[in-house]
């Protein structure tokens, strides 16, 4: 079917339906009737004069339709009850990954298959892009895609909209069509990442739509191939002569002239290649935020709407995370009405981090790790709600400063892993800026950790591999700990919170106040045999960086790479328990009730790799030793299993007695204890059955 609504009203101004049929033959999910899809595309209209649209970069530069507006069309997937009542009347919008859907992997605990985990961690691609740990296909149409089903028997309607305007469209992504800024020229630095030789090398990280050069004849412009050799920035640069490649791609034995690629005769070897150069018609990447937020207004105000709501949440992770973090920064939760759209918001995650989601010439999807991009936009002051002065700079300013209206803040929950602690400086997110101090959270707000977790679930699927155990050890990498069952209590508290009025749970996360807070060289680590020591760990700490005079107030960048202060902004940890177990932030049944180790921190050991600096996402599972003799093989300083629990049973009551303590203090759904449960004792099987 294809049907179009056409609204004679700014923002959306049609919605295209490509198809709306029920999803798995008219499945009924507990006491929840049938569920429907609803897939199309929908055309935006953005009023440039409209004090809404003020923050968005460069939107006064782009070309207008007869009304006067700039507009733009996204790609949208909406699943809702087909019945009213069954309804929840609340919009989940996941804010999508580099377009990929993870919602029922989060929050439905659908586990992708071991070839998807594996094809993925050997950098898999679909259409170009990286897949996403843990991405769903695009348009699920099987039971096994969907998981348990969690957000069906919640009524919840699920919203995928495109937002990523610097993705090349996909029949297979959620894609933003956005605009260009004609004749608008400026810098660029584009970052290439190198693995096998080749000839031909696409002018950008991720399969991001690039920008063409100005002039691609110039012969001023520079190719750099680094090394990154620490994680704050520092390279090893060969400087690739001027007359030794050019604008083009090789094609069938053919050399092609191609602004979007680079070509060397002799081939690239492996590296990172860095390209700065003028370029020319930059996306108005901010329209990326305006088009959740006029979706969710869409879906919250318009009678013409198919798939109505009241309240509308927002969740994404990752680099997602730090989009939302970018939103808030931008105030932009306004719409051109003057309404509130978004109600809440699940930042998930991200750590301190932000990013050129609303910068001219930006580059969102590029991949802002800790070691190999430490010098894109993205760990940026200011990080608190508190207004505080960067010591650097001078600059006085707080997280939400932007947002003119106070009451249109949606409640926020800042949800992080142990990981980006380490990785992502989560800590600057409330702490005082020189690390000092704990610092207020707004009102509207809660930060959340999972102790001792990992990045993504996902990433290392339990149980693990015997391959990834290190030799002579009891060290496997990889964490499995899983959040999972945590983070759908968290989306309950605060459908509770926006809904009922109901006080979420007090923040959980490392402070000064408890002591629960230190530095890397400064955490009493157990000394397990063969693991290392957390302070010889480069950590990452911001540096902090000068765009330029115009970055701050106007989104632009002029010094590319940015200029270096030789400063940075101080991070820290959660301290350690005896086992080695972090003491801070939402204890999950592996923190409560122990039979391993769990870190969020891993030293990188691959050979030939940056051995100072710990592991990209991911930390370590450490099992216990089982009997004393196996303790004193290995000279463990921990208990060994038959010390702290007597025998299976004993140790499967003391998870189900932490599991209500859990359930009462809010961070785990009564419905999930027994599934929780049961995967503690599969751990303890596990261990218990190792070589």
């Amino acid at each position: 079917m294809s049907a179009h609504i056409n609204l004679d009203r700014n923002m959306i101004r049609n919605l295209e339906i490509i198809e709306r049929a029920e999803i798995l033959g008219g499945m009924t999910f507990g006491d929840r009737g049938p569920y429907e899809k609803i897939r199309g595309f929908v055309e935006f209209e953005f009023d440039p004069s409209s004090p809404a649209n003020k923050p968005i970069v460069d939107l006064d530069k782009v070309p207008v339709n007869e009304r006067g507006m700039v507009t733009a069309r996204s790609n949208i997937y909406v699943m809702q009850p087909v019945n009213p009542e069954d309804r929840a009347n609340v919009a989940i919008f996941e804010v999508v990954n580099r377009g990929n859907k993870t919602l029922f992997n989060k929050l439905n605990r659908w586990t992708p298959s071991k070839e998807d985990v594996e094809r993925n961690q050997r950098g898999g691609k679909r259409g170009g892009i990286p897949l996403e740990v843990g991405s769903m296909p695009h348009d699920p149409d099987t039971p096994d895609l969907f998981g348990d089903f969690w957000l069906m028997r919640q009524g919840y309607t699920i919203i995928w909209v495109g937002w990523e305007a610097d993705m090349v469209p996909s029949e297979q992504y959620m894609y933003l069509e956005a605009p260009t800024a004609p004749g608008v020229t400026g810098i660029v630095r584009n970052l290439s990442l190198v693995t096998m030789p080749t000839k031909t090398i696409p002018i950008g990280l991720w399969g991001h739509r690039p920008y063409e050069p100005a002039d691609p004849d110039d012969p001023s412009l520079t190719l750099v191939r680094q090394q990154p050799n620490t994680i704050n920035g520092d390279e090893e640069q060969e400087v690739i002569p001027r007359d030794q490649w050019t604008f083009a791609r090789e094609e069938d034995g053919k050399v092609i002239p191609d602004p979007t690629y680079i070509y060397k005769a002799d081939g690239f070897t492996g590296g990172v290649y860095r390209l700065v150069y003028e370029a020319k018609d930059p996306i108005i990447l901010g329209l990326g935020f305006a088009a959740i937020r006029d979706t969710a207004s869409y879906a919250k105000y318009s009678p013409d709407c198919p798939f109505p709501v009241d309240l509308a949440i927002t969740i994404g992770r990752s680099h997602t995370g730090r989009y939302q973090l970018d939103y808030l920064f931008t105030g932009i939760n306004t719409d051109e009405e003057g309404r509130k759209a978004l109600d809440g918001m699940i930042p998930h995650t991200g750590g301190a981090g932000r990013g050129s989601f609303n910068v001219r010439f930006g580059q969102p999807t590029t991949g802002c790790n800790h070691f190999a991009a430490t010098l894109y936009p993205v760990d940026m002051f200011p990080f608190t709600a508190e207004v505080q002065t960067d010591p650097h700079t001078g600059r006085r300013a707080g997280l939400y400063d932007r947002t003119k209206n106070k009451d249109h803040l949606p409640k926020v929950f800042h949800v992080n892993t142990g990981w980006e602690y380490w990785a992502r400086a989560n800590s600057l997110l409330h702490t005082s800026i020189d690390g000092q101090h704990d610092v207020p959270e707004a009102d509207h707000e809660r930060h959340y950790v999972f102790s001792g977790t990992q990045h993504s679930v996902e990433m290392t699927p339990f149980p693990p591999n015997e391959d990834t155990l290190l030799p002579d050890t009891l060290t496997y990498r990889g964490n499995f700990q899983d959040y999972h069952f945590a983070l759908r209590a968290l989306v309950v508290r605060l459908t509770e919170w926006i809904r009922d009025g109901k006080s979420p749970p007090p923040s959980q996360v490392p402070t000064h106040a408890d002591k629960s807070i230190v530095h890397p060289k400064g955490l009493e680590f157990p000394p397990i045999k063969n693991f290392g020591e957390p302070g010889e760990v480069a950590f990452y700490e911001p540096w902090v960086l000068d765009y330029g005079p115009r970055f701050y107030e106007e989104g632009i960048i002029d010094h590319e790479p940015p200029q270096r202060t030789g400063k940075s902004y101080p991070a820290a940890v959660s301290t350690v328990d005896a086992f080695g177990n972090e003491v801070a932030g939402i204890r999950t049944l592996e923190m409560r009730s122990p039979i391993a180790t769990y870190t969020p921190w891993r030293r990188w050991d691959y050979p030939n790799s940056f051995t100072a600096m710990t592991d990209y996402f991911t930390g370590a599972v450490i099992p216990f030793p089982r009997t004393a003799e196996e303790k004193a093989q290995f000279d463990d300083p921990r208990p060994a299993l038959d010390e702290l629990y007597a025998d299976k049973g004993a140790f499967l009551a003391d998870v189900r007695k932490s599991a209500h303590t859990m359930m009462e203090e809010g961070f785990l759904l009564e419905e999930d204890i027994d599934g929780n449960v049961d995967l503690q004792a599969q751990i303890w099987d596990w261990i218990m059955g190792r070589p």
